[in-house]
């Protein structure tokens, strides 16, 4: 990647001025000023449900459906915070780096931060002023190598990241009504806005953009946004770029990439992802929702133009059937599209992707849902320099390839220099590498945006909570097929994968009925992935304690 041009003094002086005054303004005026925000932003750690349920909330785009009047006037100044501990690592099960397959180096992480929110609510005026501050500082932890801290230690898992952090990933202009909800700046999105591009905060720091968005509900029943956001910044840089995730570099340097002693050459860590540097234009966005009533249905579309990458369509529906049933069953579908557009920096795209999920509460205080994803693949043929992807590397994303395409050399019907191509897989520039995409199959080690190839997934989770829900924990088990047809010197495509995951939480204080958590928690996450290739079986812990205020 290019070096980042140094800031001007002044600009860095402006910078940590606001830092100390969104500081110093928590202070004087004290936590009663969060618990009575009525305007600032969500705060990351947000209370369980009062009773474990199946469904998911009807999405309004502008979340603001006509409230009745506040009982008291919205304070001056809004704040709250987090403070997170996390530890990561991951093991794999070829770790062999002079055999063949070349296997990875298991890795860990740790790191210590969270964020700063401060909003200026101005008097008798529906506008406000925000900015947050996202910091990290890994004290030094993430050793052995002297390079542990600029990010070339394979041993060292930046995906975390490994190394510091320090960036303003907030700072906007609000305005908010009963039913118009305004924001531009620098923000982060939330789901409900936009699901293929989310926080995706299960790390230190989540991921934000620069740009602006609106969204309005003309009757309580219906909501329509639209957004246009120009830069990203991923969860591990400081900088606002024009790029995405699929291209660019997912790290501050060429993370993972570096000598390991006795060993030459380099190696990376799986989950380090790092594409082709190619500039692209941010993406706009147009949604509406629609809740029909007290029927239990509940509908959503979003169109996105991921510019000069793809044009996106994301279709989805929610029916609960029988919500004053205990059991309160759920059936939900949702459907994908995507085709290159522009300059399509990488590569061919044409997806089709469809799903469903089925649920309901099983059990006193137990839910059991279960999704399927599917894809099917496209065939190709073209010149052998535009397919040279396998089952275990799928064609990384470039211009003129066809993305994530796996050849088929068994294929003998071609013009010579030609190779039959299947690709068919889905582009998401904002969730790659993440697992946050909106999928029903997608897990905490891999979903079919990571794979970059079509195919079909299937997942059950059984989830449980306490009466008091202080503790609640995830149990899921994943199945995936992506095998293609055709082989690669008289070796099948075959690629099957599955995953096992654990989740669970558990809430120190008292968990309110409804309003954001405060206090302690501890979130510890595990993943077992086997799959037909290198590292054949992948491991990953992760434990999470943080504070909300």
């Amino acid at each position: 990647m290019k070096p980042t041009r140094r800031a001007p003094r002044w600009r860095q002086a402006t910078k940590h001025l606001l830092a100390g005054l969104l500081i110093a303004g928590a202070l004087v005026h004290g936590r009663a000023f969060a618990e009575a925000a009525g305007t600032a932003s969500s705060p990351a750690g947000t209370a369980p449900s009062s009773k474990p349920t199946a469904t998911t909330k009807p999405v309004s785009y502008a979340g603001v459906a006509s409230p009745a009047p506040a009982a008291t006037p919205t304070p001056l100044f809004t704040y709250y915070g987090v403070i997170r501990e996390y530890y990561f690592g991951r093991t794999n099960g070829d770790t062999c780096l002079t055999c063949t397959p070349k296997g990875s180096p298991n890795a860990t992480a740790f790191n210590s931060g969270g964020e700063l929110h401060g909003q200026i609510n101005i008097p008798h005026t529906p506008f406000a002023l925000g900015a947050t501050y996202f910091g990290a500082y890994p004290f030094g932890a993430n050793w052995p190598g002297p390079l542990n801290n600029i990010g070339y230690n394979p041993e060292v898992d930046n995906s975390v990241p490994g190394y510091p952090l320090s960036i303003f990933g907030e700072t906007y202009l609000q305005y908010k009504t009963a039913g118009t909800f305004f924001q531009t700046g620098k923000e982060v999105l939330k789901a409900s806005m936009s699901p293929w591009t989310p926080p995706s905060d299960t790390r230190i720091t989540p991921e934000s953009f620069q740009g602006t968005l609106i969204s309005t509900n003309p009757t309580p029943d219906l909501s329509i946004g639209a957004m246009y956001m120009a830069r990203f910044r991923s969860r591990v840089t400081s900088a606002f770029n024009s790029n995405t995730l699929l291209t660019s570099c997912n790290v501050a340097n060429p993370t993972g990439k570096g000598p390991v002693e006795g060993v030459k050459g380099t190696f990376t860590v799986p989950g380090d992802s790092c594409y082709k540097q190619e500039t692209t234009y941010g993406f706009s966005e147009f949604s509406l929702g629609y809740i029909f009533g007290n029927t239990g249905l509940v509908a959503n579309a979003y169109q996105y133009e991921m510019y000069n990458i793809a044009s996106m369509t994301w279709l989805t529906a929610q029916y609960n059937f029988d919500k004053h049933s205990i059991l309160n069953p759920f059936v939900s579908g949702h459907f994908f599209a995507e085709n290159n557009l522009g300059t399509a920096v990488v590569g061919t795209v044409h997806n089709y992707t469809g799903g469903g999920l089925i649920g309901a509460n099983v059990y006193h205080n137990v839910t059991l849902s279960v999704g399927y994803d599917g894809s099917p693949a496209t065939r190709y043929v073209v010149p052998l320099k535009d397919c040279k992807g396998t089952p275990s590397a799928p064609a990384s994303p470039s211009p003129g390839v066809i993305f994530g395409g796996v050849a088929d050399t068994s294929d003998k019907n071609v013009p010579k220099g030609d190779v039959a191509c299947y690709g068919g897989g889905l582009a998401s520039p904002y969730t790659v590498g993440y697992t946050s995409d909106p999928l029903y199959t997608t897990s905490l080690t891999q979903g079919m945006p990571e794979v970059l190839k079509p195919g079909t997934a299937v997942k059950a989770v059984l989830g449980w909570q306490s009466d008091n829900r202080r503790i609640r924990a995830y149990a899921s088990d994943a199945w995936y097929n992506y095998s293609l047809p055709g082989s690669i010197k008289g070796v099948g495509n075959g690629d099957a994968r599955a995953e096992f995951d654990l989740d669970a939480w558990f809430y120190f204080n008292p968990v309110p009925t409804s309003g954001p958590y405060k206090g302690l928690s501890l979130r510890q996450r595990y993943g077992d992935r086997t799959q037909p290739f290198a590292p054949f079986e992948f491991k990953s812990s992760r434990t999470q304690l943080e504070y909300d205020f």
